[in-house]
């Protein structure tokens, strides 16, 4: 199907044919169809690909919105409505439109009306024929309708307390719409249901709280914490020790703190899932974190800065050594922006790059991108002193976490390297002063030191539907210059250094927020929620 769908992109002169022949090794490289492919990397619009496989099939094309309206129309916006219309069982027709990515939306006199995804050859027409006892008139869709429709139709959380006690198995977590078709939840299926739909709404984190009869199932979304179902308790348990077995953690402790890490694959988009577990007085706690793992698109100008920050971070990342640090919480964009650096670096000179993370976050070609794993004696630290040994020009340190990084990094960025990394600090200013905490030397910190961020996410608020839609960052950027080098070299404490900061320009976040909430870009009270009182 691929050449076929690649020569009718030709022909209709969406893409040339050098292009397609690379895409299509590129797709099959990825263990993906050619056209969801193109989809995801944004070089071809659902609609289009549409077209093509109208033409490609000789059948017209049913965009998500034109079936939900057909099975709308006709009633058939549930299972069970589907179910009782073609007198079949439930469970026997969500594992038909599972294997063959089918929707049935009506009856005419001559038969079934349905929509597939191609390819659609003579075999599964016959077993379609066979199954139904009547011809089938179908229309095609693409595998990204087909999900949206499986979502808004046929798929709800309260399968999850429907559950089917049985034994775990394990074996690679590979999730895609069709396991949402499922009417039980074994502890397999309630995860690949949670991944799924989590994924899908663009969820961060998955958090299981036990409660004295049930388990509440939370997601936070865009920095928002939302329960979204309450499943059994038994269903809950089975379904932490399957994390626990992938994670590499011990089942049978329960009471102690754990943390382990493992992928998942939904419909192939990669995630690297961060696991923690924690007793609580009423059973065990379980937090997941989805990291996506991506190509990169961001680029510095789209992150959120305003444009003399830009223009200063762009002249603080020119410079050829040095440390470039942003801080802010968990979740606040800080490996995007550093990969946006990254991307402005190699896009405009020759240099050899390398990234230490954990996990890594971004697919980047042209680059080293290494994987720490402690379990396995692979620290940032010690990881950092190895790359010095493999003649970089920048290197992305995913975390300064501990004193011993810090000092390699320091160390790094003095010998006549680029050093991007992250640190845990509440401002800008605050980082400094986190540095010296972790014992570092105020003349190296000093000398080391290019500039230093600060940064947070807020709900962009969208005036048309008056509600918030996407999420944008605020930044603190302060780069050093002698002077503020010369304070941090004599000590000098935080509220002297804003002082002299404040003389150069610097802004704080809740003045680059007041910007934002004059624009219309968000509003007062989720730049309090995010960024704190005070703020006038």
């Amino acid at each position: 199907m691929a050449d076929q769908l690649g020569d009718l992109l030709v022909q209709k002169g969406f893409l040339s044919p050098e292009r397609v022949e690379q895409l299509v090794l590129e797709s099959k490289r990825q263990n993906m169809k050619l056209g969801q492919y193109l989809i995801r990397e944004g070089i071809l619009k659902r609609e289009q690909l549409g077209q093509v496989l109208s033409e490609q099939e000789g059948k017209p094309y049913m965009d998500a919105s034109a079936i939900l309206q057909a099975l709308e129309n006709a009633g058939l916006n549930s299972a069970a409505k589907l179910s009782t219309f073609f007198n079949k069982p439930t469970d026997q027709l969500m594992g038909l439109m599972r294997t063959y990515r089918l929707i049935p939306i009506g009856k005419t006199e001559k038969g079934i009306q349905a929509v597939l995804v191609p390819p659609i050859d003579k075999n599964t027409l016959k077993r379609l024929r066979d199954y139904f006892k009547a011809e089938v008139d179908y229309a095609v869709t693409t595998e990204q309708d087909f999900s949206d429709v499986v979502v808004a139709n046929f798929f709800n959380l309260e399968t999850l307390t429907k559950a089917k006690e049985e034994q775990v198995v394990i074996r690679e977590v590979k999730v895609t719409s069709l396991d949402l078709l499922a009417t039980e939840a074994s502890a397999e299926t309630a995860l690949n249901i949670l991944f799924f739909d989590a994924a899908h709404r663009g969820a961060t984190d998955i958090h299981f709280l036990s409660a004295p009869t049930s388990c509440i199932i939370k997601y936070r979304i865009d920095g928002m914490v939302q329960e979204m179902v309450q499943i059994p308790k038994s269903l809950a348990e089975e379904a932490i020790t399957r994390v626990k077995v992938l994670s590499d953690m011990d089942i049978a402790e329960k009471r102690r703190p754990q943390d382990g890490q493992f992928d998942l694959v939904v419909e192939n988009q990669s995630y690297s899932i961060r696991v923690a577990t924690v007793g609580s007085i009423y059973g065990e706690n379980m937090f997941l974190r989805l990291l996506y793992r991506r190509s990169l698109r961001t680029g510095l100008d789209s992150l959120g800065m305003l444009p003399e920050q830009v223009q200063a971070i762009r002249e603080m990342i020119r410079k050829p050594y040095g440390i470039v640090v942003t801080t802010g919480p968990t979740g606040s964009g800080k490996t995007t922006t550093l990969y946006a650096l990254l991307k402005e670096i190699y896009e405009s000179r020759d240099k050899n790059i390398i990234t230490i993370e954990d996990p890594v976050e971004y697919d980047f070609e042209g680059i080293t991108q290494i994987q720490i794993n402690p379990k396995a004696e692979i620290t940032f630290s010690g990881t950092l002193r190895s790359a010095l040994r493999q003649d970089p020009d920048v290197i992305l340190v995913g975390e300064i976490r501990d004193e011993e990084t810090m000092k390699t990094a320091i160390d790094a960025a003095l010998s006549g390297h680029l050093v991007l990394s992250t640190l845990h600090a509440n401002n800008a200013l605050a980082a400094v002063a986190r540095f010296m905490s972790m014992g570092a030397d105020p003349m190296l910190v000093a000398s080391a030191l290019n500039c230093v961020m600060a940064q947070r996410l807020v709900r962009v608020w969208d005036a048309v539907s008056e509600t918030y839609r996407g999420r944008l960052g605020i930044f603190e950027i302060l780069p050093m210059d002698d002077e503020l080098r010369k304070m941090i070299s004599s000590r000098a404490d935080i509220v002297d250094l804003t002082n002299a900061a404040r003389r150069k320009g610097f802004m704080t976040m809740e003045e680059i927020a007041k910007i934002r909430v004059d624009q219309g870009i968000t509003t007062w009270e989720e730049v309090v929620r995010v960024v704190g009182g005070g703020i006038q």
